[in-house]
Order: C-alpha cells, then sequence, then structure tokens
C-alpha cells in the first residue's frame, strides 16, 4: 500500500502521521509490515472557508486549498520530502473524538474516517472513545495480550484487554493539565504550575506552594495510575503495559522508577512506551 495521512484529533492538539502498509493478523509472534514514517502534532485546525456543500464545480479548488493546507504543515523532513512533490490531497485517515474538528474536514478529497464498529475489539460499549479502541488495538497488536494501555493526555485514560483481545474496562480521569488548570482557576491564591518535570521532576516533600501543587497533582496522578497498574496485573499477571500520550513518557519514565519488584511485578518486567500506539492502531486494522 501507499504511503498516506493518518489524523487523530485528540481534545487539545491535531497528531498526525505519515503511515506506510498495515499490520497483519495481530499475534504475539507477528511483526507488522507496516510503519509509522513520520509524526508530528499541530494545532486544532482553523475554517479553510470551504463552501458547505460542494459542488462538482468547486473540487479543484478545493483540492487546491487542502494540498496546501497538508504542504503547509510544520512537516518533519521525512514527511516533507514525500508530500511537497504532491500534485493532489493525498489519502487521509481519520480518527477524531472532537467532532467540530472532525467536521472541518468532511470536504477531504481522498477522507477515510474511521468509526469504532471498524476496530474489531471484542465487547466494546457503543460510546468507547475512538482513540482508547485504538490504542488498546495498536498495543495488542504490537505487544500482545492482555494489555493495559495508559494514555497521558488532556484527559489521562486507562484501557485493558483480555487475553483474547476483548475489552475488560478502564478508567477516566483528569489529565495533568487539567488538575494544574483546575487549581489555579478554582482557588484565589494557587498559581498556574507549568514545568519540565522529565528533566526535573518535584520533590515529594515541597516546600514552596508551586513544588507543592506539582507534587500534589504529579505523583497523586502516579499513584492511581500504579493502583490501577497493580489490580490489573493481579487479574492478568502476564499482561502488557504500554503508555502513550503527551504526558505519557513521563507517566512511564517516573512509573519504571516507583515500582519495586513483588508478586505483579516480577525483576526485570519493564513498561512500554510508545508515542505511536494510536497510529500502529490504525496499522493494524489492515486498511487497504
Amino acid at each position: 500500500m501507499s504511503p498516506y495521512l493518518a489524523l487523530v484529533v485528540g481534545n487539545s492538539r491535531l497528531h498526525w502521521a505519515l503511515l506506510q502498509g498495515f499490520h497483519g493478523h495481530g499475534d504475539r509472534s507477528h511483526h507488522p509490515s507496516g510503519s509509522v514514517v513520520a509524526r508530528w502534532d499541530t494545532a486544532h485546525s482553523p475554517a479553510l472557508g470551504i463552501p458547505d456543500p460542494v459542488t462538482p464545480a468547486d473540487a479543484a479548488a478545493i483540492d487546491r486549498v487542502w494540498l496546501a493546507y497538508v504542504q503547509g504543515l510544520p512537516l518533519p523532513p521525512l514527511a516533507q520530502a514525500w508530500l511537497q512533490p504532491q500534485t493532489t490531497p493525498p489519502p487521509l485517515v481519520l480518527a477524531s473524538v472532537v467532532p467540530a474538528q472532525a467536521a472541518l474536514f468532511h470536504s477531504y478529497p481522498q477522507l477515510y474516517p474511521l468509526s469504532l464498529s471498524q476496530i474489531p475489539l471484542g465487547h466494546a460499549y457503543s460510546n468507547l472513545g475512538l482513540d482508547r479502541a485504538l490504542g488498546l488495538w495498536g498495543a495488542g497488536h504490537t505487544y500482545g495480550w492482555p494489555a493495559l494501555v495508559i494514555d497521558g493526555g488532556t484527559a489521562l485514560t486507562l484501557t485493558g484487554g483480555d487475553g483474547s483481545g476483548n475489552l475488560v474496562g478502564g478508567a477516566i480521569l483528569p489529565g495533568l493539565r487539567l488538575q494544574f488548570q483546575s487549581l489555579s482557576q478554582g482557588t484565589a491564591a494557587l498559581p498556574w504550575v507549568d514545568g519540565d518535570w522529565m528533566a526535573d521532576p518535584p520533590p515529594r516533600w515541597a516546600r514552596d506552594t508551586t513544588g507543592a501543587i506539582a507534587s500534589g497533582v504529579l505523583y497523586g496522578v502516579l499513584g492511581a495510575v500504579q493502583g490501577a497498574i497493580d489490580h490489573w496485573l493481579g487479574q492478568f499477571p502476564h499482561s502488557e503495559i504500554v503508555f502513550t500520550g503527551g504526558d505519557g513518557q513521563l507517566l512511564w519514565s517516573l512509573a519504571q522508577e516507583d515500582r519495586s519488584p513483588g508478586p505483579g511485578h516480577p525483576p526485570g518486567r519493564c513498561y512500554h512506551w510508545d508515542p505511536d500506539l494510536l497510529f500502529k492502531g490504525i496499522l493494524a486494522l489492515g486498511l487497504s
């Protein structure tokens, strides 16, 4: 299959990728034949002034608008080298959890919108988030089942699947930025807190207000995540644990440091950090 674009519309950003090929059947021994060639993020898209409804007479002009849009994105070198010579907008697979943003792409010429019904995840309920389903599908096909996915996005989600690729369930809580934002906006004196917590994690017992907020939010979320992992491993001791999302690397790094060997954590067991996980879920659908 020729390269194509994939777009996952998140609550805060647009997540783009240039994909090549597809996965196969997703057993533990399978090596994916598809790959994520390049990945990048952008802000949510503005309206492009495309007429609605679109008539056949508009087609050429709309092609030019969309081609200029995708070629004008802040592209990594590999994606830029592929996109710049294109003369028509390339195929675009769209997965969105933000309907207003998804609607802006409805006139894209070669648009392939994904729906939950296209993801063969067993026991999925009707309003399961498409991003959660893709992440779990990608984790199971890449690392094996059972799998638990921790997605550190605007909302922090935990989604687990059993050894047969069926959804077991999950949990949703406010992500790090939402928690910092709620303290800043919902109190009279607490400041907005930001920092490079990967390079400089806050102390557990901070001696200033900013540090105390950072400690409370970060280690509070970490405690919730680690508690959920422990409970999950009690049911599925051989499960894969996969972190993804904007804050996923930070949580993965801290979780690796924080855990101790025990019944659910044999020495040498590792958690996975995979920023490409949702796109691997798209690849695993075997689109053609």
